[in-house]
This record gives C-alpha cells, sequence and structure tokens, in this order.
C-alpha cells in the first residue's frame, strides 16, 4: 500500500489474498492463477499479467479510461465498446475467464486497466 508511488510485484505463489493499493501510481503485477486479488489506485493504470490457461471471476472497473482484457470473459457485463474493432475493450468488465475460479477486483478512477496473457 502507499499513496504516492508505484506498485510492482511478481508473485509465484501467494499464501492468501493479494491486495495492492495505491493513490497516486500504477500497479503492474504479475501472478500465477489461483489468487484472490484486489487492486486499485485512484489517478494511475493497473496491468496484470497471468499464464494464457488462467481461470478467474473478473470484476474491473474505471471511469475515466478503458478495461482491456486479452482473456475471453464469459458473460462480460459492461459499458459498450467505443468501437467495432475493439470488442474487448470498455469501462467496466464483469465474467468468468476459464472455469472461473478467484476474484481479480480491479479498480481505477483516471487511468487504463489491462489484463494480459504471458
Amino acid at each position: 500500500k502507499t499513496s504516492n508511488g508505484e506498485i510492482a510485484l511478481k508473485i509465484a505463489k501467494a499464501v492468501g489474498p493479494v491486495r495492492a493499493t495505491t493513490s497516486n501510481g500504477d500497479i503492474d503485477l504479475t501472478l500465477d492463477e489461483g489468487h484472490e486479488l484486489r487492486a486499485s489506485t485512484s489517478n494511475s493504470a493497473i496491468t496484470v499479467r497471468l499464464p494464457a490457461g488462467s481461470n478467474f471471476d473478473l470484476r474491473a472497473r474505471t471511469s475515466h479510461s478503458k478495461v482491456k482484457s486479452d482473456f475471453e470473459v464469459a458473460g462480460a457485463s459492461s459499458a459498450a465498446a467505443s468501437s467495432e474493432d475493439e470488442e474487448h475493450e470498455r469501462k467496466s468488465m464483469d465474467g468468468k475467464v476459464g472455469a472461473g475460479g478467484a476474484l481479480m477486483d480491479l479498480s481505477t478512477s483516471n487511468g487504463s486497466i489491462r489484463v494480459v496473457k504471458r
């Protein structure tokens, strides 16, 4: 947790939930699947990198930018994409990736959110 800095973590195995909170810095996380995750910032971007075959539930929200996922998000309820070509890019995204699993809860008000396959 920080109020004026970035958070960058690479976590192979977590014993419990992962929480990352900052108000003026990017959050950049590289994780193996199976982690409950809550990440929030108010003035920066969030990037989460996961293995291609990951299974998780996604809840992602931003007020003034976009949420983009490299993963197919089943049942995604979200604000409409800004263009027809960007079907996986929205202001919010909720749904299951793969078989679903641990909740990944991501929020920012003035930055983008990216969920990336690694």
